[in-house]
């Protein structure tokens, strides 16, 4: 997919809003059998960590009155977090908390979770969407609206995030 620079990981600006779009890459160990030797993704996500300290400190995205992230696997600490999303939620995750992130959206896991902000060391609100539903975002001055719909167009969730 084309990026503005290039990589699977990015941000961009859309009027108030700025947005980091982050790449988790593979949720297993690199030395798993399935990648028969040839996964590097530790590599990556440490130079992708190097990366993100840096956009989010840019003048685009930190002057941004609004903040959102994007990423397939979500950051969140548990007891029985797997190997990638413990490594996100330790080492993305801080510089997400700092960076003033208004709201995180992620997928991965197949069902809805809903984290609120301070649950598991999250300064923001995370939502993990299902496999089967879509999520509309609207940015308003005051507030960011997320409506969640199933594959019939009901309505499965709503959520309000007053902005700061």
């Amino acid at each position: 997919f084309p990026s503005p620079n290039g990589q699977f990981y990015y941000t961009f600006r859309e009027g108030p809003a700025a947005f980091v779009v982050l790449d988790g890459a593979e949720d297993k160990p690199d030395n798993s059998v399935e990648y028969s030797g040839y996964a590097h993704f530790d590599e990556y996500r440490a130079e992708e960590l190097e990366w993100l300290k840096k956009a989010v400190k840019s003048p685009e995205f930190a002057s941004a009155p609004v903040k959102i992230a994007f990423m397939h696997i979500p950051p969140l600490k548990a007891h029985d977090a797997w190997y990638t999303q413990a490594w996100l939620a330790e080492n993305f995750l801080p510089v997400l908390n700092e960076a003033g992130i208004d709201l995180m959206l992620d997928a991965h896991e197949h069902s809805y979770i809903y984290c609120k902000a301070g649950e598991r060391d999250n300064n923001f609100p995370i939502i993990v969407n299902s496999n089967k539903e879509r999520v509309d975002v609207t940015v308003e001055q005051s507030r960011i609206l997320v409506h969640i719909y199933d594959a019939s167009g009901k309505e499965t969730h709503t959520h309000t995030f007053k902005l700061k």
